[in-house]
């Protein structure tokens, strides 16, 4: 079973240990939610914060979405990287979770290091 995973990369958040067959895909250059989030503008809920960032620059999105998927389809396990693992790699594992079960009758093992659910 091929695993799918989000997490940080700042201090403080659970390390990441590289090994062969991993392939990492950075979601540090999506739209950051946290301000918004902060500011009690926008829920932290993944049903507010994807379509948030989705919106904000979609073509980005789609951009990253793809990578994952063709990763996984190329059959290497996938770790998605942002600041603090909370909101940007949080979502994008969600949504390529989902998409992938969709398109291949088949579920990942999901981890989220840093976002507790």
């Amino acid at each position: 079973m091929l695993s799918l995973e989000s997490g940080g990369c700042k201090a403080g958040c659970v390390p990441f240990q590289r090994s062969e067959g991993w392939v990492v895909i950075s979601a540090k250059g999506l739209p950051n939610p946290y301000g918004t989030i902060k500011k009690g503008e926008l829920e932290d809920e993944l049903k507010f914060i994807r379509p948030w960032i989705e919106t904000k620059d979609p073509k980005k999105w789609k951009q990253k979405v793809r990578a994952c998927l063709n990763a996984l389809r190329d059959g290497k396990h996938v770790r998605v990287e942002c600041a603090g693992g909370q909101h940007r790699s949080y979502s994008l594992v969600e949504t390529v979770a989902k998409m992938y079960g969709e398109m291949y009758g088949c579920d990942l093992k999901v981890l989220h290091n840093d976002r507790k659910i």
